[in-house]
């Protein structure tokens, strides 16, 4: 029990990702051994006990009043776990021990349903304490078998006589007995629970997924940035996976210079205020639905001659309907996508509603030549037939231009840049032919001359962020490096935007695929350097990303992976398992059968075939159904017969004990002892049964006590019956004809009792 409850607070504080209450917690239960079991230790007072019961209700109140916990199942998982602590120094008899089991069973139902749940770790802890629950709970019936018979002897005793526990008695192989027992349960109760995981499917919404955030400073993609400041926690928890082709080869590669840029949202309005980049409503509602074929994909932003990569993408967890792709899309689609809302101005892709978790969809990637090729593709989209032609953003409607936060030394400090490279540029020129360059110079003054840190240095109420970062900081993370070059570029006059989304550099060499994690959250620019050519440009010194996004490879690094597609395979095979993929699963099973069934050449299309031909060929007349019955009516008749003389062979092995022995054993022992079963018979008749609780040996000395003279050949068959079936002795020529005796003696005390 003690091993049990500890397991449990360790997968719950594991599945709530809580390592502080599991120190605590965990100490606590660990130090109640030494406490209460040790060399020395005695449980605690009762008035200890309920203080500490009423100090965990305390606290199960102060976390709902004062902290507004709306998480019941991590409050009431607390509470749990506290009264379980608390328990666990107290005086235990059976109702303590009960109470500490269902506690543990409550609390890891509980962390089944968490977010740390999820992992194939958590799931491999699970099997573990299942079988270790199993194991206790069996123990736990012998247990309290034992203290039954202790309790029963105690209250038959004289009061004066003090009852010792009596000592177990075991038989030969009741260790194989327990483990025959223990694994046939666990194993019906593990084909039951495959059952009703095949029928019931998951069903709705993750509750786990990207940090959105503003107040937790968190990694993690969010749809809006905020420029607040604070150190960055980084949280490793796997958000998706990437596999990338070309032309039908995996593209993967564990070099640390090759980066991925999932690009997930596009953030084109900033307020200095508010210190916020978002989405403008103007870019909103500029998205309009397509329709996705079922299985297939919809035409995003160009046609074959611009597709030059094609990537799946696994998200693991997912809060919203961000739709994340390599830049510029061309196509996207997938099992699982029906509709998709896409946005020309910003080509920012959402699904209408959140999907299930975990979702893998597909996009490929255009290879955009020119800007004329970008405006025949947009063209493409918007006079597609049946939809509403977009809204006309773009250079006329100064989208993505223009600055207002301390726009004369940030455009001061651009054009200082600009100069140095011996570069110039008019603001009100909407592009110029120097555009790529100038948005690369200003891009390589930012990695070269700037510190990458995790800390964004806090700012005073009257200071902007940015401002700050590019004229007297001059450190940040890669939020305000994307904010300062897209605040240098409009500054220009050049129209640039901020993207978050991820950086896939991690190779996973096992499964074959970029693992992404949610450290791995990124923001970086976009700059129109042409009409609709937008390009990406990262400021972010090269040297932080590698070392930030890239870990070292080593030899624990392969294990690692193995680890990581492992938790994959997981994921795709259980936590994915819902109504379609039941459907698809039961309807292979349906189309592999009916083509077995149809092809004569298996055995169960011949076999088919033949009971047709029967059915065919077979004429029944009145007679024919008659002898039909009667061989119907003979073979239930035999088969009752076999059944009762089953059943009256089993009662034979019972009474004589010999259930547990092979099958040899068994025959050679009842016949050796069928001399007992008679002498049960006889007894029978004249009204004394043995009860089936009852030993042999108990019954035959119950009857010599009441008639010591009338019932002594009982006890001396009873003798030969325990040499013959525990003391391996053979039945001989003597020892048959003092069997013999006995029984005779036995069956004239009978009678003259009759």
């Amino acid at each position: 029990v003690f091993a049990q409850v500890l397991l449990g607070i360790v997968a719950f504080c594991m599945a709530e990702q809580k390592p502080e209450i599991l120190l605590v917690a965990g100490s606590l239960a660990a130090l109640s051994w030494y406490v209460v079991e040790g060399p020395t230790g005695r449980p605690l007072p009762q008035w200890s006990i309920l203080t500490g019961a009423l100090t965990a209700v305390a606290c199960l109140a102060v976390e709902i009043v004062w902290f507004r916990s709306t998480d019941l199942i991590e409050t009431v998982g607390h509470f749990t776990m506290w009264l379980q602590v608390v328990q666990l120094y107290t005086r235990k008899n059976n109702r303590e021990y009960a109470f500490l089991l269902i506690l543990s069973v409550l609390q890891m139902v509980g962390a089944s349903t968490m977010p740390g749940g999820m992992t194939v770790l958590f799931g491999l802890i699970l099997l573990c304490y299942c079988v270790l629950a199993l194991f206790t709970v069996l123990i736990f019936q012998f247990k309290g078998t034992s203290d039954l018979i202790l309790t029963a002897t105690q209250a038959a005793a004289p009061p004066q006589v003090r009852v010792e526990r009596p000592k177990t008695v075991a038989g030969r192989g009741f260790r194989w007995q327990f483990r025959a027992s223990a694994a046939g349960i666990g194993l019906f109760c593990g084909t039951v629970a495959g059952l009703v995981f095949l029928l019931l499917p998951r069903s709705g919404v993750a509750r786990v997924g990207m940090n959105g955030d503003a107040t937790v400073a968190v990694s993690g993609f969010s749809p809006v940035v905020h420029l607040n400041g604070g150190t960055l926690t980084l949280n490793h928890e796997p958000i998706l996976n990437l596999t990338v082709t070309l032309q039908g080869h995996n593209v993967g590669t564990t070099r640390s210079t090759h980066m991925w840029y999932l690009r997930g949202a596009a953030l084109d309005t900033y307020s200095p205020v508010r210190r916020t980049w978002m989405r403008g409503e103007q870019v909103s509602s500029t998205d309009q639905a397509l329709s996705v074929p079922a299985g297939g994909r919809v035409l995003i932003a160009g046609t074959s001659p611009g597709i030059v990569v094609h990537a799946s993408i696994t998200l693991r967890t997912a809060r919203d309907g961000t739709i994340f792709t390599l830049f510029p899309p061309a196509y996207v689609g997938g099992a699982g996508v029906d509709e998709v809302e896409f946005s020309p101005v910003d080509a920012q892709i959402t699904l209408p509603k959140t999907p299930s978790s975990p979702f893998t969809y597909q996009v490929w990637q255009a290879g955009i030549s020119s800007p004329q090729a970008v405006q025949a593709y947009r063209r493409l989209v918007e006079d597609r037939p049946g939809k509403r032609r977009l809204p006309a953003i773009g250079a006329s409607a100064r989208y993505a231009r223009g600055w207002i936060a301390h726009l004369k030394p940030i455009r001061n400090l651009a054009l200082s840049i600009l100069r140095n490279q011996g570069l110039t540029r008019s603001v009100q020129a909407d592009f110029t032919p120097h555009d790529p360059r100038i948005a690369q110079v200003l891009t390589d003054y930012l990695r070269n001359n700037f510190t990458y840190t995790l800390s964004n240095p806090p700012v005073g109420e009257d200071s902007d962020p940015i401002f700050d970062f590019l004229i007297t900081r001059r450190e940040g993370h890669c939020e305000l490096f994307a904010s300062g070059l897209a605040a240098l570029a409009r500054s220009l006059g050049m129209p640039a935007r901020l993207v978050t989304g991820y950086v896939a550099s991690d190779y996973n060499v096992v499964g074959g695929y970029y693992m992404v994690r949610q450290s791995d959250a990124h923001a970086w620019c976009e700059i129109e350097v042409a009409p609709d050519d937008w390009r990406t440009y990262d400021p972010t010194p090269a040297a932080a990303l590698v070392s930030e996004y890239h870990p070292p490879r080593t030899w624990f690094t392969w294990a690692r992976d193995l680890y990581d597609h492992i938790e994959f395979i997981w994921i795709n095979s259980v936590l994915a398992y819902d109504n379609g993929t039941r459907n698809a699963l039961l309807g292979g099973i349906r189309t592999s059968v009916r083509t077995a069934a149809g092809d004569e050449g298996t055995w169960m299309g011949s076999t088919v075939v033949w009971i047709r031909t029967q059915i065919q060929n077979w004429r029944f007349d009145a007679l024919a159904y008659t002898i039909a019955a009667i061989i119907v009516a003979a073979i239930a008749l035999g088969v009752l017969i076999l059944l009762r003389i089953w059943i009256i062979r089993r009662r034979r092995l019972v009474a004589l004990q010999l259930t547990r022995l092979p099958r040899s054993q068994r025959r050679r022992l009842a016949s050796q002892l069928r001399f007992y079963l008679t002498m049960l018979d006889m007894l029978e008749r004249h009204g004394w049964h043995r009860p089936a609780w009852q030993s042999p040996f108990a019954f035959a000395q119950d009857l010599a006590q009441d008639d010591p003279l009338r019932f002594e050949p009982v006890l001396a068959l009873t003798e030969h019956f325990y040499e013959i079936r525990f003391g391996h002795r053979f039945m001989n020529a003597q020892r048959r004809r003092l069997i013999r005796v006995h029984l005779r003696r036995l069956e004239e005390t009978l009678g003259q009792d009759a």
